[in-house]
């Protein structure tokens, strides 16, 4: 995919997060508004900065000039701000199912949800100098999103009364003001084109109005556009906290020189920027290896995870990892595995309530590792290695939240030659195939997961063995593993 496609798609779900932020509005559901009366006068915080912001916003694009927009920059400063139903729980991953279902109750009695239990941002009366009513959930978006919601909900006061309550007119002017690149053409050009349009369709007919629902089919038409699954990445519990074990099977001393028995492992690996559509994680994991005599802290592994799409219920991720050893080479003067590497690659995922299956394909670049023995220093020089895998599982419902994996993967590496040079020592392996094979079983419940898992190598070169990869924490040594793991995911 070029350049130019990614900064369209890019540009597209910009817009589209700024529709989800700012469709939310509408008074009182068609009633009178008393459901708005009560609330808490908002005086700083966030709600405030951004207030400003989208005031700073509208000036520099000089919309006072614009026909029709005369009265928006006033509403948006002038406006109060009140927070309604401030005892609603918006984050329930911790809650109980007490609290969240005590929380809906009072979210459908404020009109801070639809009949669906869809969010509502924010309310406002469409009638000039009213007050702007936000509800918690405005508070988990982000700041463009919320400078979005700030002047969409000032339209519905500032337009003129023919238009203030059409919310694709709100809509169209709110996303050119918001949009990047936005210029006071492109706000004069849109207010042209929805006066003109309003002027040759009958009057439109008050009615109740679901503001969430409509965002969520505007989002819909423009995922459908690209292709894009309307149920978007499967982001549900998409942090990990995980504790692991591998043992080695069948290492060959003659080519380790200090084989590792086994491996424990603790990895963090979180989702804190972006949405749904476009998350990054990031990860830490410690290690501690055992040797048949002695133990180290082993590799520390720093990785990141991106989604970059969701086309027809597949996730498209890109991933990096990077492998750092912690032991110096006269802590650990037996082993030639004590490189640093770093690894690239794509994954594809689907996952539903039955199976499981992800294509990866990554890359993990070349390097080198000194060894001294006596007084000869020795250099590996491990190639690049290019990877193929793929991993599957049915998921076998048990009762309540429990249910069973039965999976495993397949992998293919092939990596450029393994030489070893020193003093008059001369090595150089051909290039390096090496396939793999391995099952896993796991049962799980809620957040929580145990899983078994094993791999061993079915074909290689020379028959060698994992050993003159040198990945300890990516490919392990010997001819595979046998393991188990523990995770909570939030």
């Amino acid at each position: 995919m070029n350049l130019a496609r990614w900064a369209l798609m890019a540009a597209i779900t910009l817009n589209v997060g700024g529709a989800m932020a700012a469709a939310p509005t509408r008074v009182g559901n068609g009633d009178d508004g008393g459901d708005l009366e009560k609330g808490t006068p908002i005086t700083s915080g966030i709600l405030i900065e951004t207030r400003d912001e989208a005031a700073a916003l509208l000036k520099k694009l000089n919309v006072s000039g614009v026909e029709g927009l005369g009265g928006l920059v006033p509403e948006v400063e002038k406006a109060q701000l009140v927070l309604i139903g401030k005892n609603v729980v918006v984050d329930q991953t911790s809650a109980t199912p007490e609290e969240i279902e005590k929380s809906k109750e009072e979210a459908r009695a404020i009109g801070a949800v639809t009949a669906g239990d869809r969010p509502v941002y924010a309310r406002t009366f469409p009638e000039a100098h009213a007050a702007t009513r936000f509800f918690p959930s405005a508070l988990m978006l982000d700041r463009k999103q919320l400078v979005a919601l700030h002047i969409h909900e000032a339209l519905h006061r500032a337009l003129p009364k023919e238009l203030r309550e059409d919310e694709k007119v709100v809509s169209r002017v709110t996303l050119a003001i918001s949009s990047e690149g936005a210029t006071f053409d492109r706000v004069s050009e849109a207010m042209a084109q929805v006066r003109t349009q309003a002027s040759s369709r009958p009057p439109i007919a008050v009615s109740s109005y679901n503001p969430s629902v409509a965002a969520a089919q505007d989002e819909a038409n423009v995922r459908a556009k690209l292709g894009l699954s309307p149920e978007g990445p499967l982001m549900k519990r998409p942090s990990t906290f995980e504790y692991g074990y591998r043992s080695f099977v069948n290492v060959d001393e003659a080519k380790a020189n200090a084989p590792v028995a086994s491996m424990h492992s603790v990895k963090s690996f979180l989702y804190p920027f972006g949405g749904k559509a476009d998350a990054l994680g990031v990860g830490i994991e410690a290690t501690f290896i055992k040797l048949p005599e002695q133990s180290y802290l082993g590799p520390l592994g720093l990785s990141a995870r991106l989604k970059l799409a969701t086309w027809r219920d597949f996730d498209v991720d890109a991933f990096g990892a990077l492998h750092l050893y912690t032991i110096a080479a006269d802590e650990f003067k037996g082993t030639p595995l004590a490189r640093d590497t770093f690894t690239a690659g794509l994954a594809i995922r689907r996952e539903t309530s039955r199976f499981r299956i992800e294509n990866q394909i990554y890359t993990t670049a070349g390097s080198e590792a000194k060894q001294k023995l006596g007084k000869i220093e020795y250099t590996h020089t491990y190639g690049s290695i290019v990877a193929a895998r793929i991993g599957a599982a049915a998921k076998i419902p048990i009762a309540g939240e429990y249910h069973f994996d039965f999976g495993g993967i397949g992998e293919v590496l092939l990596a450029n030659p393994y030489t070893v040079q020193g003093g008059s020592f001369n090595y150089s392996s051909d290039r390096i195939r090496v396939v793999s094979v391995g099952p896993e079983v796991a049962i799980a419940n809620g957040d929580f997961r145990f899983a078994v898992n094993g791999r061993y190598v079915i074909d290689s070169t020379n028959k060698v063995s994992l050993d003159q990869l040198g990945d300890l924490m990516g490919q392990g040594v010997g001819q595979g593993s046998v393991g188990g793991s523990l995770s909570w995911q939030f």
